[in-house]
């Protein structure tokens, strides 16, 4: 990896940065699929029994199944860019190109945050998609009673009114 005054990045570091990357990257993806598939209370913790109308309410869910995955993906893709634009500035590959790699791929982790977060931004009910198979059921539940109760305040306001 060249910089600017033309030194060029020892290779040891580069390895090491990759395996960091990747090590601490699969260990988050590791993770967020035992939570998200663990059956055990422990795997589990993140699941707020009782649910509240509060985007506040489901910060444990919003962690476990959106953020971890998310950083986890971020970390992976970083530590396979990290080692392709050492390799490509070891070859002679113009900076332009390797810049221009390193630029698409933070464009396209932008946006895949972008189209997964936000979804998911205020709101204590996700869309259903984000929760696993065995928890779907129960926040369609959720999502039920509290669009009963919402239907039931607009209703007492519109008496008070009358």
């Amino acid at each position: 990896m060249c910089h600017d005054d033309g030194m060029r990045m020892p290779l040891w570091l580069v390895l090491l940065v990759t395996l960091l990357l990747l090590m601490l990257g699969g260990v988050l993806m590791i993770a967020a699929a035992w939570m998200r598939g663990g059956s055990s209370r422990a795997a589990r913790w993140w699941v707020v029994r009782r649910l509240v109308d509060s985007r506040w309410a489901v910060t444990s869910e919003l962690f476990a199944l959106v953020l971890l995955p998310l950083i986890a993906q971020t970390l992976l893709v970083a530590g396979l860019i990290v080692p392709t634009v050492a390799l490509l500035a070891g070859l002679g590959v113009p900076s332009g190109i390797t810049n221009g790699l390193m630029i698409v791929a933070a464009v396209v982790e932008v946006v895949i945050w972008l189209v997964v977060t936000l979804p998911t931004a205020h709101e204590a009910i996700f869309p259903m998609y984000i929760y696993p198979r065995w928890l779907r059921a129960q926040r369609a539940a959720d999502k039920d009673r509290f669009m009963a109760e919402a239907r039931q305040k607009r209703e007492r306001r519109q008496q008070r009114r009358s």
